[in-house]
């Protein structure tokens, strides 16, 4: 018997809108929430690079057919592969809490791996969720290098403060505006995926 969460695409979804709140906020506001916070947004738009990336390969670990500890030992290897890139920015960043998050994402995972149920209806929500996320970040980052952005509360100031660049963007509003429509996208498309599919289900 499963019991499933109640409003339970409206929770998983609401961290992706809050994130983007967070980049909004910093966009008109930028020292509101503290003065480094555009530099650790622009940690996270790497990281959300890494981990999209990674779990196009932990996804088809999660599913191989295969043992467990066979499937553990494939989610280490990828999680150190991936780990060289996060430490090489961590370092340029002098910062190592993209290192500790990225590994608690793979625990995260490693969890998933063992106690989630592997039905259709499983598979096609977790493709369609990562599926949803690569295009958002792919059209993300065309529109926001092509489009003009507002500088909305970006000041020179705001700019001197500015050290944590991506690969992308130099430009802090443009990351900003890139965060705001990635999360909403990302979030409204978990919101209906997962209430489509009713993904969310306890066993009791």
């Amino acid at each position: 018997m499963n019991f499933r969460l109640p409003y339970s695409s409206i929770i998983t979804s609401g961290s992706n809108y809050l994130i983007a709140l967070l980049f909004l906020v910093t966009w008109t506001h930028p020292n509101t929430l503290g003065n480094d916070m555009l530099n650790s947004l622009s940690v996270i738009i790497f990281m959300e690079f890494i981990i999209i990336h990674s779990a196009a390969f932990m996804t088809v670990v999660f599913f191989l057919d295969k043992p467990p500890l066979t499937k553990l030992a494939a989610f280490f290897g990828l999680g150190i592969f991936y780990s060289i890139f996060v430490i090489a920015y961590s370092v340029s960043y002098g910062e190592w809490w993209p290192l500790w998050s990225f590994w608690l994402l793979i625990i995260n995972r490693l969890i998933a791996m063992f106690s989630g149920k592997k039905d259709e209806n499983f598979i096609t929500s977790a493709v369609a969720v990562w599926a949803s996320s690569v295009f958002a970040y792919i059209i993300g980052i065309f529109a926001f290098l092509l489009l003009p952005v507002p500088e909305f509360g970006i000041t020179e100031e705001a700019r001197k403060q500015f050290t944590a660049s991506t690969l992308w963007f130099s430009d802090p509003a443009s990351l900003l505006a890139f965060g705001v429509f990635y999360y909403f996208c990302v979030g409204t498309a978990q919101f209906f995926i997962l209430k489509k599919k009713k993904i969310l289900e306890l066993p009791v």
